[in-house]
């Protein structure tokens, strides 16, 4: 079996920790190893609060569910919360491990 075809839900990987929002940023498609100008939807930076280990997770969507300019003026940390968040590893360029992150959908916690 490769590891790339593994599917581990999200919440295993946080296991129980809260999610809290960093950023926000568009991502794009690439064709033949170039950037285009076609928006594939938006790329959450978020840290939990138990190993304050950063992920990053891509959401398709046309809009984000808020922009980085709230997230930089909130006077209280964002928490949030993901759909269908499914995390692949994958084996970076220097023989390091990592996961892609996808979801269908983010909910902030209030």
């Amino acid at each position: 079996m490769h590891l790339s075809k593994l599917n581990i839900p999200f919440n295993i990987v946080v296991d129980g920790a809260n999610t809290i929002l960093l950023g926000v940023a568009p991502y794009y498609e690439y064709v033949d190893g170039k950037k285009t100008e076609n928006l594939l939807g938006y790329k959450y930076n978020i840290v939990e609060d138990k190993s304050f280990e950063k992920f990053s997770i891509k959401i398709a969507s046309k809009a984000p569910v808020i922009t980085q300019e709230q997230i930089d003026t909130s006077k209280e940390r964002i928490k949030v919360t993901f759909e269908n968040a499914i995390a692949k590893p994958y084996r970076t360029t220097y023989g390091d491990y990592d996961l892609s992150i996808t979801a269908t959908g983010i909910s902030i916690l209030k």
